[in-house]
């Protein structure tokens, strides 16, 4: 029964994460950035920890995009720590999206454009929480739209270009975006401050690295 407590308290609080992102404000304040967090509002990077055996969702999310039309495309590549995951990851799409790439790439032709919102929604990740710390990634997908300077992109109706959406935590190798964390915390975010610019994350990428690779082995990838 406790268990069973436990499992329910921890499904509501997911519940009510999903559906509390207009109501708290974003992780990074940036425009056209990409992100993996746990909730559908571009709010929590970090799930420190959750009852064993239940499922975890994990959304990838475009935040505060530029775009007025549509959305229509987009691209990255995702990729985990450890790797294969200890349960089954998967990766549903939204609006109908089909990729036309091998994995771990993605390059996605969504048949129902997405709509531009605060933070917009364009594909979830499911596993099974086996307790393990998990750490999961993006980067630009390769082939890239933009080979010069490879980049993570999304595409809109009615345009020629496609957009760069960069993530705001980088990590190694180069061109690699800290997406989420399950089961440990792997960035310090000052309660204090509510909305953090890419830059500051960059540094504080910088300032961690060696604290957080000898507390947690997956911490860097």
């Amino acid at each position: 029964m406790r268990n069973a407590a436990r499992t329910l308290r921890f499904t509501i609080t997911l519940m009510l994460l999903l559906t509390a992102g207009s109501a708290v404000a974003q992780t990074v304040s940036e425009n056209d950035r990409l992100g993996m967090y746990f909730d559908a509002g571009g709010v929590s990077m970090q799930l420190s920890s959750a009852p064993l055996y239940t499922q975890i969702t994990i959304c990838l999310l475009l935040t505060r995009p530029t775009a007025t039309t549509p959305i229509d495309d987009w691209e990255c590549a995702l990729s985990t720590q450890p790797d294969p995951m200890p349960g089954e990851l998967t990766v549903t799409l939204a609006g109908e999206g089909v990729n036309s790439t091998a994995l771990p790439n993605y390059r996605v032709s969504i048949a129902s454009p997405l709509t531009p919102a605060p933070a917009v929604v364009l594909a979830t990740l499911q596993t099974l929480n086996f307790g393990v710390p998990s750490t999961f990634y993006f980067r630009a997908s390769s082939p890239s739209v933009f080979p010069s300077a490879p980049l993570p992109a999304y595409h809109v109706s009615g345009e020629t270009d496609w957009r760069a959406t960069p993530g705001c935590f980088p990590r190694t190798p180069p061109g690699t975006y800290l997406g989420c964390c399950l089961n440990y915390y792997c960035i310090s975010l000052p309660t204090e401050q509510s909305a953090w610019s890419c830059r500051e994350g960059a540094v504080l990428m910088i300032r961690q690295s060696r604290s957080c690779a000898r507390e947690v082995p997956s911490c860097v990838g």
